[in-house]
């Protein structure tokens, strides 16, 4: 028990000196490769929470629209590891996330609507650039293969995100 209580103890000590968090309003694109796939576009929200000087923990929440009626919502936790220093420079992590595609056809006075739960599973890469102490900007991409009902597709997910450190 007195192990577990110091571990715990030494974790919180570390986050506490580390603590930083990053609030950041996201314009993106979705794309699968998949032959007929519609190109989705649109805004969201992340949060990053630093838990060391090179590692941060968060998720992602975007809405995309997409042609002919459809839509993409993406639910991403996410883990980056900074090369230099956490919300400054370049950065690798983790892409995967649950989505949800949605569709809707109108055929005269009738409509209907689909939609499908996905995983997504890659990894992304990006740059952010401090603009002020608090202000930042981030160009990223996830690379990921996203497992649709009996088939899957790879695709990208670039977006371009304007953030704000909280915390120290």
């Amino acid at each position: 028990m007195k192990k577990i209580f110091l571990i715990i103890a030494t974790i919180a000590l570390v986050n506490s000196t580390n603590a930083q968090s990053l609030l950041s309003l996201r314009g993106g694109v979705t794309k699968n490769f998949q032959t007929g796939s519609p190109t989705f576009f649109g805004p969201g929200v992340s949060f990053q929470h630093g838990l060391s000087e090179n590692m941060v923990i968060g998720g992602n929440f975007d809405y995309h629209f997409g042609e002919a009626s459809s839509s993409w919502m993406n639910i991403e936790p996410r883990f980056d590891y900074y090369l230099k220093s956490a919300f400054d420079g370049l950065h690798i992590g983790s892409n995967v996330a649950y989505t949800m595609f949605s569709k809707t056809v109108s055929g005269g006075p009738n409509s209907t609507s689909t939609s499908v739960g996905q995983i997504h599973i890659g990894a992304s890469f990006g740059y952010t650039h401090p603009l002020s102490d608090n202000l930042v900007i981030d160009v990223s991409t996830g690379l990921g293969y996203t497992m649709f009902t009996g088939e899957g597709s790879l695709g990208v997910r670039p977006a371009l995100s304007l953030g704000y450190k909280l915390g120290n």
